[in-house]
């Protein structure tokens, strides 16, 4: 009878354990997540329909100003950056004063909130690497920071002043600061600095390429730079002739597609005769572009609008719009899930 009892019991125990674990995060497939500031929300776009499907809150607070969105290799979890400072003020905004950062980890198939944590120091964007949460903190003294889940300080890397963009590349973590001109290369595993790769003065962003390359967009100088990371060196480069914000290469047109805020436009460059030169824009009056992405192969262009509060679904080969869905206000990040 004693051990039926303690058989009995310990079932008990085992689904009372069970029903007691927290679900884990799940995917959302042919979508795309969008950070909206001033909403404090990622509205969920249908990348088939072009329509908004949901809508995730982020924060209550009025003083808080997420942005940038990244996925986990897994396409499980959203990571958002929720600083006290809206940087599309621009980083003039931060000298001489001190605001806090902020990490949101998110279910990506339902928007539960999974961790949050507050940082002494306004970050940029928030990038996920198994169970760590690596961040790079915007001030003179400028570091990225690794962190559990749960927010507990992990490691502590020296970077030059205002660094922006973290980004991932196969081995190596990289970033740019705006009073410097190096791309500093990491070491993912180590956590150590491999090497300092110099780019043009005050690079503004470092952001995904192709391959072993990654672009570096230069608001200073108006150029662009890409640095091939197998040979940690700038391998190609062009001028602009305004100052470039987001880029990114379209293998399928073999064109970068760069974001022109301050002119309202998207301008396209293709290379003739050895050299990138632009040979198309599209023109969006007052709508501020902000951010890109390509899906379906190649032959289509999700954009962002900051301005406009919208997202544009455009044909790669003929440039011709597809269709506009507006969205929250202030969209100032872009993470696509095929």
């Amino acid at each position: 009878m004693t051990k039926r009892l303690l058989f009995i019991f310990s079932l008990l125990l085992a689904a009372c354990s069970k029903g007691d674990e927290m679900p884990k995060p799940q995917s959302r497939t042919q979508v795309a997540f969008v950070v909206c500031a001033d909403d404090k929300s990622v509205d969920v776009i249908d990348l088939q329909s072009g329509a908004k499907i949901d809508s995730y809150s982020i924060t209550s607070e009025s003083d808080k100003f997420p942005q940038r969105i990244s996925l986990s290799e897994d396409k499980t979890t959203l990571a958002i950056a929720n600083p006290n400072y809206d940087f599309s003020l621009g980083h003039l905004g931060l000298h001489g004063k001190q605001y806090a950062g902020g990490v949101v980890l998110m279910d990506a198939s339902n928007g539960n909130i999974l961790s949050e944590f507050s940082l002494p120091i306004a970050n940029y964007n928030v990038l996920l690497q198994d169970e760590e949460v690596w961040t790079a903190l915007v001030s003179h003294s400028g570091r990225a920071n690794v962190y559990t889940k749960s927010g507990a300080l992990k490691h502590e890397m020296a970077l030059d002043a205002d660094p922006s963009n973290l980004l991932f590349n196969g081995n190596y973590a990289v970033v740019t600061s705006g009073e410097s001109t190096f791309l500093q290369v990491f070491d993912r595993e180590e956590k150590k600095l491999v090497k300092k790769v110099k780019v043009d003065i005050a690079p503004a962003n470092v952001w995904e390429g192709y391959d072993d390359k990654v672009l570096i967009t230069n608001a200073y100088d108006s150029s662009v730079n890409i640095v091939d990371l197998s040979e940690l060196r700038v391998t190609d480069y062009f001028d602009t002739h305004f100052a470039p914000e987001h880029i990114v290469y379209n293998a399928l047109q073999d064109e970068y597609w760069l974001c022109d805020k301050l002119g309202d436009k998207v301008r396209i460059y293709k290379k003739s005769e050895g050299s990138w030169a632009e040979t198309q824009s599209i023109d969006f009056a007052d709508k501020q572009p902000f951010m890109l992405a390509f899906f379906d192969m190649g032959k289509t262009a999700f954009l962002v609008n900051q301005k406009g509060n919208e997202v544009v679904f455009i044909d790669t080969n003929s440039k011709e719009i597809i269709r506009r869905t507006p969205i929250g206000a202030k969209p100032s990040g872009l993470a696509l899930s095929e």
